[in-house]
Formats: C-alpha cells, sequence, structure tokens
C-alpha cells in the first residue's frame, strides 16, 4: 500500500474520531442550534470595614461571611417544584470566610449545571455580607447589598458596626 493510500484511508477514521469526541450541539423546536451552557463565572468580592468594625474585629477575632446565592428567572415549562417562594430558581449557594476585610473570591462552581436549563437568561447573584458570629451570637455588621447579574469587575461592598459607628468606638 503506497503512502498516499494509507493517508486516503485514514482520513474517514479521522473524522470519525473528531466527530465523537464531544457532545453534538443540541437542536430546539425550532431548529436553531441550542446554546451551550456557558461555564461557570467567577466573580470577586472586595468587601471594606470601616474603622471602627476593623479594629472590633481585630480586638475580638471576628470573621466577615461573604454569601452568594445563585438564582435564576425560571424559563417557561419547568416543574412547578422548581421554582421558590419568591418566584426564582434557585441554582446553588456558597460562602467565604475572612479575617477582616479583604477579597472573597467565587468561582461559579457552587452553581448546578443540572438547574441551568430550567432558567431563562443567565445566573444571577445575590452577595450578603455578616459577621461569622464567632464573637457574639448576633450579626454585627450593616453591609451594602446586592442582588443582579454575575459582575464582571470586583464587586465593592462597605460595612459597619450595627448600632453605629460611634457607639462602638465609645466601648
Amino acid at each position: 500500500m503506497s503512502t498516499k493510500t494509507a493517508i486516503l484511508a485514514s482520513v474517514p477514521l479521522c473524522a470519525l474520531l473528531l466527530a465523537c469526541s464531544g457532545p453534538a450541539p443540541q437542536e430546539d423546536a425550532s431548529g436553531d442550534q441550542a446554546p451551550t451552557p456557558a461555564e461557570p463565572a467567577a466573580f470577586a468580592v472586595d468587601v471594606t470595614l470601616s474603622d471602627a468594625a476593623r479594629q472590633q474585629f481585630a480586638h475580638s477575632g471576628e470573621t466577615v461571611i461573604v454569601s452568594a446565592r445563585y438564582y435564576g428567572e425560571p424559563a417557561e415549562g419547568i416543574p412547578a417544584n422548581a421554582v421558590n417562594e419568591v418566584g426564582q430558581v434557585d441554582l446553588g449557594h456558597t460562602e467565604v470566610e475572612l479575617h477582616g476585610g479583604g477579597r472573597a473570591r467565587f468561582d461559579g462552581s457552587a452553581i448546578l449545571p443540572s438547574r441551568r436549563t430550567w432558567i431563562s437568561g443567565g445566573p444571577q447573584v445575590e452577595v450578603s455580607v455578616f459577621s461569622g458570629r464567632n464573637s457574639s451570637p448576633d450579626n454585627l455588621l450593616d453591609c451594602d447589598p446586592y442582588q443582579g447579574p454575575l459582575p464582571g469587575e470586583p464587586l465593592a461592598i462597605n460595612c459597619r458596626l450595627i448600632g453605629g459607628e460611634e457607639s462602638a468606638a465609645a466601648q
């Protein structure tokens, strides 16, 4: 067998291997290709503590919890039990613990891939920041809220002590 014949004989095998190497895009009812779910989106949250909060947390050893709850708007035709009490589809939840302020990084791996098909549009996130309740059974922080699309840039969250900075400075 000549080299040219061997090469030509291997072309169909290569095409078959390439075709089997990954999932084929699926078509929706209109015949268009359905988009492949995107990889989980990473984002960061920069937490800044007020001077009084920073001093109190440094003295007490208190931590800061940054919580990310992923959700989406329900797509048509999903099971009724997939929607929560506020009309959203829960996609997952994760937390990062910081020692004082700083950057909390989320890699998006908490988003449940099986539920992405239950939402219309992209995933959303609700970010909450509160104290770790190591030095007190109550939350000590009043922090900016965030709810909306996954941020492309680091999200800035400012926190101050609950009850005002003046009362904490007097302690």
